[in-house]
C-alpha cells in the first residue's frame, strides 16, 4: 500500500529540512548519522555526548527533540518554519512533534530526507549548492502557507481559467492544483515570496494568466535557488532526487517508453447474488444471519504498465460510498512495484473518460456505458441494503465491535465493497481485461494519456523535484 504524506508529516519535513540549514551539510551528517545507525543497531555507545551516563544518550526521537528544541523554538518565532493543515489551520510544533513521536516511520524518513537534501540539492543545479552552507540565506520551509503555498494555489487558478476560457469546450487544463505541482513543501527565499505575491496582485486585477508564464516564472526561481518545490515520499534506507519536467525533451522520451506491459490484467470476478426488495436482502457473498462474511473475488483491477525501464501498475477502483451513502467515484492509482511512494491518481470518472478518450474514443464511449449502467445497478442495490438490510445500523455503530470482534463499520465497508464487485466493477473489469490483453499503440496511447497527467507531466504541468526511496 502507497503510503501518503499527512500535513503533520510535511510539516516534520519542514521542521527537519530547516535544522539541516541551520546546521549546514558537513555538521548536518556527523549529528543526524548516530540517529539512523541506532535505528539498526538499537543501542548506544557514544562515550562522550554526555559525560554523566556511561552509554551516553538514547539517540532515538524523544532524545532529538531534546538536542534540537533551540533551534526549532527558533524556526517557528521568525516563521522561518510555517505549517498549515486543513482548512488553513495553523499547525503548532507541538502537534508536529506529538505525530512524529507516534509514528516512528516520518521520524527516520525525515531525517533520511532533510540529510540527503542539504548535501545534493546541487544536483537541481550549481545554484543550490550554496545550500550546504550554514544558514545560507532567508530561505523559508513552509506546508500550507499563506506567503508561499496559497499564492501558488491562486497563480494556479488564474492560469486554470485562462485555459477554459481558450478552450472550446470551457474544459480546465487541471482538475486540481497537484496535477499541475504536486509540491508538498516549498523552500523559499524572500526574494521569490516578494516576487510571486506581487506576480498574483498584478494578474488578479488585469487577468490573462497563463500556464507558460507561470512556469516560465517558477523555473527562473528554481534556476536562481529562489525556490525548490517538493514533491516528499516516505523512505527507509534510501533517498533520491529526481526533476521533474525541467527538460521536454526527456520527459517526451519517458512518455514514449511508457507502455502497457504484454501481459492480462489482474484481477478476479467478484461472485455473488442479491435480490432487490424493500422487505428482503439476501446475497451468498456474506452470510446476513451471522454476520460473517464469505468474500469472493475482489473490485480491483491493475493494469501492468512499463515507464522508463520501472515496472509499475495503474490500480481501477469504485469508491462506493461517502458517509454511508452510495456515490459514483472512480479513481485510477499509478504505483511503482520498486517504490511504497504512490506515482499519482485520477478520481474522476468524467476526467478519466476524457483521458482515455484522448487515444480511444470509441473504447473510452463503450467502456463508461458499463460503468454508467453498473452505477444505476449498483446505487439501487445499495440504497436497498442500507435502508432495509440493515446497512444503516452497521454504519451507525462504526468503531463498535460485534461477538467476533469485527467493527461494525468494517462489516458495513464489507457488505457494501461486495455490491459494488457484483454490480460496477465486475462488467467494468472484464472490458479492461479484453482491451488490455494484447496491447498495442491504442492501448499504449491510452497509459500514456492518463500517465502524463496522473504524474503531473502535462504540458502545462510545473517544475518540481520529487524525494522518494
Amino acid at each position: 500500500m502507497a503510503v501518503v504524506f499527512t500535513s503533520h508529516a510535511e510539516g516534520a519535513q519542514a521542521i527537519f529540512c530547516y535544522i539541516a540549514d541551520i546546521l549546514g551539510a558537513t555538521e548536518t551528517k556527523k549529528q543526524f548519522r548516530p540517529y539512523l545507525l541506532q535505528q539498526k543497531a538499537r543501542v548506544t555507545y557514544d562515550m562522550q555526548a554526555e559525560p554523566g551516563n556511561l552509554l551516553g544518550p538514547t539517540y532515538d526521537v524523544e532524545f532529538f527533540f531534546k538536542q534540537y528544541k533551540q533551534i526549532i523554538d527558533k524556526g517557528f518565532k521568525e516563521k522561518r518554519i510555517k505549517v498549515r493543515g486543513a482548512k488553513g489551520k495553523t499547525l503548532t510544533k507541538q502537534s508536529i512533534i506529538k505525530y512524529v513521536k507516534s509514528n516512528k516511520q516520518w521520524f527516520i524518513s525525515s531525517l533520511r530526507i532533510a540529510e540527503y537534501i542539504l548535501s545534493n540539492t546541487s544536483k537541481i543545479n550549481n545554484q543550490f549548492a550554496k545550500i550546504e552552507n550554514i544558514d545560507w540565506q532567508d530561505l523559508y520551509y513552509v506546508r500550507g502557507d499563506k506567503a508561499v503555498m496559497d499564492t501558488m494555489a491562486k497563480l494556479f487558478k488564474l492560469a486554470n481559467q485562462t485555459f477554459a476560457k481558450a478552450d472550446a469546450s470551457n474544459r480546465k487544463a487541471f482538475g486540481d492544483v497537484n496535477k499541475w505541482s504536486p509540491a508538498d513543501m516549498y523552500f523559499a527565499s524572500q526574494l521569490s515570496k516578494t516576487f510571486f505575491k506581487k506576480l498574483l496582485k498584478d494578474y488578479t486585477k488585469s487577468g490573462g494568466l497563463d500556464f507558460s508564464v507561470l512556469n516560465d516564472h517558477i523555473a527562473d526561481k528554481i534556476d536562481s535557488a529562489d525556490l525548490l518545490p517538493l514533491s516528499l515520499k516516505l523512505v527507509s534506507d534510501t533517498v533520491k532526487l529526481e526533476k521533474i519536467n525541467f527538460d521536454r525533451v526527456a520527459e517526451d522520451k519517458l512518455l514514449s517508453k511508457t507502455k502497457a506491459a504484454n501481459k492480462p490484467a489482474d484481477y478476479k470476478l467478484g461472485q455473488g447474488a442479491y435480490t432487490i426488495n424493500p422487505f428482503i436482502w439476501t446475497t451468498d457473498w456474506f452470510d446476513m444471519k451471522n454476520g460473517k462474511r464469505k468474500s469472493k473475488g475482489g473490485r480491483d483491477i491493475y493494469i501492468p504498465i512499463i515507464s522508463g525501464g520501472l515496472k509499475g501498475r495503474l490500480q481501477f477502483r469504485h469508491l462506493p460510498t461517502s458517509g454511508g451513502k452510495p456515490t459514483a467515484g472512480l479513481v485510477a492509482s499509478l504505483s511503482y512495484d520498486s517504490s511504497s511512494a504512490l506515482g499519482g491518481k485520477v478520481g474522476s470518472p468524467v476526467l478519466l473518460k476524457r483521458l482515455i478518450a484522448a487515444a480511444d474514443e470509441p473504447f473510452a464511449n463503450e467502456l463508461f456505458k458499463i460503468w454508467d449502467e453498473g452505477i444505476k445497478l449498483y446505487v439501487k442495490a445499495a440504497d436497498s441494503y442500507i435502508k432495509t438490510g440493515g446497512g444503516a445500523a452497521l454504519y451507525k455503530r462504526g468503531d463498535e465491535r460485534d461477538s467476533t470482534g469485527v467493527r461494525y463499520r468494517t462489516l458495513f465497508d464489507d457488505d457494501i465493497g461486495a455490491i459494488s464487485a457484483i454490480t460496477v466493477m465486475n462488467p467494468f473489469r472484464k472490458k479492461l481485461a479484453v482491451y488490455f490483453k494484447d496491447p498495442k499503440t491504442k492501448q499504449h496511447n491510452v497509459i500514456q494519456q492518463i500517465f502524463r497527467y496522473v504524474a503531473s507531466r502535462s504540458l502545462e504541468s510545473s517544475r518540481f523535484v520529487i524525494v522518494k526511496d
